[in-house]
């Protein structure tokens, strides 16, 4: 990641990499976003709209 990002663009740059993740990612090893307990992993707007109805629920 290049060093001249802010902390804003560095944030977004590792969202925008977690939430192109492929759903495979879970038998393959790494990072990924899941949700739980049903154990399903989430990306593209599938992800964006799970954490956006948790961010409505906490505020």
């Amino acid at each position: 990641m290049p060093e001249k990002l802010n902390d804003t663009e560095r944030d977004a740059a590792r969202y925008r990499w977690l939430k192109s993740r492929d759903l495979d990612t879970i038998r393959s090893g790494g990072v990924f976003a899941g949700l739980t307990p049903e154990n399903v992993v989430l990306n593209g707007d599938d992800l964006d709209r799970r954490i956006d109805a948790e961010m409505s629920k906490a505020s």
